[in-house]
């Protein structure tokens, strides 16, 4: 992109900036779940920039199968055992993310939790 790197220079990329640039994502700021189903090509192990939960290359993290199989399986647990809402008088899901070395939530996600009706 034009930019004059010396050599033995320490590069700090900011996975953030990449994740949520306007070059990738249209309305990179606002939180979009449909556009993770348009592009099935894209990888979150770290093959594609898109987006990079898990770092990339050799700097990245090496539980990826582990955490991915915990976390699929935690979330099964609880669809399969609660319907969830949302509170009276909330009319959306708040999924404002917080600026920080790692992506986390700025507000606490807000759900009633009831058991199923079946």
């Amino acid at each position: 992109m034009g930019f004059h790197i010396a050599a033995r220079t320490q590069v700090i990329i900011i996975a953030w900036a990449i994740a949520s640039g306007p070059m990738q994502w249209e309305n990179p700021e606002e939180f979009n779940r449909e556009r993770f189903f348009e592009n099935t090509t894209l990888d979150f192990r770290g093959f594609n920039f898109e987006y990079i939960p898990f770092g990339a290359g050799r700097r990245g993290c090496p539980g990826i199968t582990f955490a991915m199989a915990v976390n699929e399986f935690a979330l099964a647990k609880l669809m399969h055992n609660f319907d969830f809402a949302l509170p009276i008088g909330v009319k959306e899901w708040d999924m404002t993310e917080a600026i920080g070395s790692t992506v986390h939530k700025k507000n606490a996600l807000l759900v009633v939790a009831t058991p199923p009706s079946r």
